[in-house]
């Protein structure tokens, strides 16, 4: 649900560079969460010219909001406790994957391209 811009503060401030993610869909894309993904992944249908299993996504974000929108393209979730919700209010909705965190950067990157 965070813009692009407030994306790219989050990620860099944690050391993991905006730029290494190809593709994305932001607040700004959407108004409607839960339509995220499905833009995410025609995006990057788009970019690589084939099609993309909704496994193939990872959402990343701090609510349990952000794991919940996930669900409707099957994607993976990377969520991380840097907002209101701590681990374990967030590992309580079951995301693919929590952390504390983005400060561990090579964990964070391993969990994204874990399948």
């Amino acid at each position: 649900g965070n813009v692009a811009a407030g994306a790219r503060v989050k990620l860099e401030a944690a050391g993991v560079g905006f730029d290494r993610f190809a593709v994305g869909a932001f607040g700004c894309d959407h108004e409607h969460r839960p339509e995220l993904p499905a833009i995410a992944q025609r995006r990057a249908a788009e970019r690589l010219g084939l099609a993309l299993d909704g496994a193939d996504l990872v959402v990343v974000g701090d609510t349990p909001a952000d794991v919940q929108c996930a669900r409707g393209v099957g994607a993976r979730t990377l969520a991380v406790a840097t907002g209101r919700y701590d681990v374990d209010a967030l590992a309580a909705h079951a995301p693919t994957h929590v952390f504390a965190d983005l400060t561990d950067t090579d964990a964070v990157v391993a969990a994204l391209v874990a399948r």
